[in-house]
């Protein structure tokens, strides 16, 4: 990622007070015509990001809450700072339209169950957003559109806190872009049962998809987080629902997420799903290997509480995918890793619990698209 403008280091100042296996061979996408060039009107952008709930999901399915609760204050310290940088990331980006994943919120009591407070990072996001806007760093604001689906209230710290916690997707839409009817907000059939020491509880998770209008484009854009890996037959069955209902779509399809479903030249078996080749199959055009081939591109995963100094990314997990139906996509793209470098970390100072620690943004790194169709594709829209 590139260092950051002078406009949004100052922006920084102002708002401190706020407190899969593919050869390289593999043809993702039809070539590139000669006849086929960037368009006079801007391409559409769209990024997406694992926001990170702040803590080891293992640890708090073994019930070793103190571990995952001290995770948790060291990843969120200097009050949620991190929001700040991916709320720069954006604004420097412009992203017409983001996914967001893992997009949490909690509600805090102490031992003996007086509220101690609330940290919702969609609303940290936003403020963010919204000063860099006030500050002159973006001359956009983004909207959000969350989809809630997991609720899990009195998780029990011993002597240390309650905890309700909330899990959602959401997608942040530019002030540009219209919307041509109402957001889907999907919950998947099929779930997984976890369990939180002694509390058993359903954790949904689903898709989110817009209808959206930029820059003479008209696309369906949707969100999602897969299972993860470990319950391999249920994220299948959520896989093969978002195939099937996103197939009545009409215009093209825009599919961001956390698939949960390795797309990595060197994907490890135990990482490996079919989720990643069903969605291949089923149409949809990886961008990042007609950018890159298989090369690279990892976004997962940091370490658990984000203070690791080297980078640990080793899955390709976050992904932009394409299905343009039998038009096919012979324009002009571009995609890149965003927040996967060491000069992406920042530093929280003197936090009143954790002292002073340099942290990642998120445990995923993003992944940003921008792409243009071949010319006269554009009247198939």
């Amino acid at each position: 990622m590139s260092p950051k403008p002078l406009a949004l280091l100052l922006a920084v100042a102002l708002l401190t007070p706020i407190a899969c296996t593919d050869s390289p061979s593999d043809s993702p996408l039809a070539p590139v015509e000669p006849s086929a060039s960037v368009l006079d009107a801007p391409g559409l952008t769209v990024m997406n990001q694992n926001l990170y709930i702040g803590a080891n999901i293992d640890l708090l399915l073994s019930g070793d809450f103190a571990t995952a609760f001290g995770q948790l204050l060291t990843s969120n310290a200097g009050g949620f700072g991190r929001a700040l940088q991916l709320a720069m990331e954006i604004a420097e980006e412009a992203p017409h339209l983001v996914g967001l994943q893992e997009v949490s919120r909690f509600e805090f009591f102490d031992a003996g169950g007086q509220p101690a407070g609330v940290m919702d990072y969609l609303d940290i996001l936003q403020l963010y957003l919204n000063g860099l806007f006030a500050a002159g760093a973006t001359q956009h604001t983004w909207t959000a559109i969350r989809n809630d689906m997991t609720a899990l209230n009195g998780i029990v710290v011993p002597g240390q806190a309650i905890i309700n916690f909330r899990d959602a997707d959401a997608i942040l839409v530019r002030d540009d872009v219209e919307l041509l009817e109402e957001p889907t907000l999907v919950t998947y059939d099929a779930h997984e049962e976890y369990s939180l020491g002694q509390i058993s509880f359903p954790f949904y998770r689903g898709y989110l998809a817009v209808t959206a209008r930029a820059e003479g484009h008209t696309v369906r854009f949707a969100t999602t987080h897969l299972e993860v890996q470990r319950f391999e037959e249920t994220q299948v069955a959520q896989a093969q629902q978002l195939i099937a209902e996103l197939e009545e779509s009409t215009v093209p399809v825009v599919l961001v997420g956390d698939f949960n479903s390795a797309a990595n030249h060197d994907v490890l078996k135990i990482e490996e799903t079919p989720a990643y080749k069903m969605f291949r199959r089923a149409g949809y055009a990886d961008l990042w290997l007609r950018e890159r081939e298989s090369v690279k591109g990892y976004t997962c995963c940091q370490g658990p509480d984000l203070t690791n100094e080297v980078p640990s990314l080793s899955q390709r997990l976050d992904l932009i995918l394409l299905r343009y139906g039998n038009a096919g996509f012979g324009g002009q793209s571009e995609m890149k890793i965003v927040g996967e470098e060491a000069s992406d970390r920042f530093t929280v100072t003197d936090d009143p619990i954790v002292g002073t620690v340099t942290l990642w943004p998120s445990d995923h790194a993003g992944v940003l698209a921008t792409f243009w169709p071949a010319p006269g594709l554009r009247k198939m829209w």
